[in-house]
């Protein structure tokens, strides 16, 4: 696969800025997981499946942590491809 045909490069695991997924880390660490210290393994799981379902339900969280990476949403008239 070429990356160039995407428009886009791989960036490192933990590009905090750029990659949303960071964001949806720290907002788990901040909430289900903070001080965390479950009895079981089962308490740990329930713990670790609720966060993303509770930011899957919420539009504006979702979209808060794509507005905090600064990256466009849609293509700008540069990005895209001369063929079109």
């Amino acid at each position: 696969m070429s990356w160039s045909r995407w428009g886009s490069r791989p960036r490192p695991p933990r590009a905090g800025i750029t990659n949303p997924s960071e964001g949806v880390w720290d907002n788990l660490r901040g909430n289900e997981l903070a001080n965390l210290c479950p009895d079981t393994i089962d308490d740990a799981h329930t713990a670790t499946d609720t966060g993303p379902h509770r930011i899957a339900t919420s539009y504006d969280l979702c979209f808060a942590f794509l507005d905090h990476t600064g990256l466009p949403l849609r293509p700008t008239l540069t990005q895209l491809p001369k063929d079109l």
